[in-house]
């Protein structure tokens, strides 16, 4: 027998109201992952990624997964920065990048940030949401555009580390 779960999200537009499927599990090992996509995600590997010198960082490898508005990206650090620089390092990858709030999310250092839509051209509908969280010399990055803040947030919900 399977079982399997739905939620329904509908925001403060009249639009149609958005199904999360259940989450499911990503990544190479060391770097898993659970989360739900709105699609079935595209992914690719960078292994040229820019170094983050004003954090003492480098990031050594890149994954990148993405489906219907949903973007999960993994970054295996070569080096983790220096206790002091941690906050400003996560708040480097949110939106805003000076903004959000440094939080504890499933025992890890995390920063969440929702910021309305916008794109070069002007607004767009929805949120974009970023959660990133820190484990050891991994960062999980979470997004989401053009949904609600409250489809956001679960969205963001969904996300677990599964190593």
């Amino acid at each position: 027998m399977v079982f399997v779960a739905t939620v329904v999200l509908s925001g403060c537009t009249s639009g149609p109201a958005v199904m999360i499927p259940q989450a499911k599990v990503y990544g190479p090992q060391g770097h898993r992952f659970s989360v739900s996509f709105l699609r079935s995600p595209t992914v690719s590997v960078s292994s040229h990624v820019n170094v983050k010198s004003e954090y003492r960082t480098s990031v050594g490898k890149r994954w990148f997964w993405s489906g219907g508005g949903v973007l999960v990206i993994v970054d295996a650090l070569n080096n983790v920065p220096p206790p002091k620089q941690i906050n400003p390092f996560l708040r480097s990858y949110l939106p805003t990048s000076h903004g959000g709030r440094i939080i504890s999310r499933l025992g890890f250092r995390a920063a969440t940030e929702i910021v309305p839509c916008s794109t070069p051209a002007g607004s767009c509908p929805g949120t974009v949401a970023t959660l990133v969280l820190l484990d050891h010399s991994t960062i999980y990055e979470v997004s989401s555009s053009g949904l609600s803040s409250s489809g956001a947030q679960k969205i963001m919900s969904t996300f677990r580390i599964v190593n």
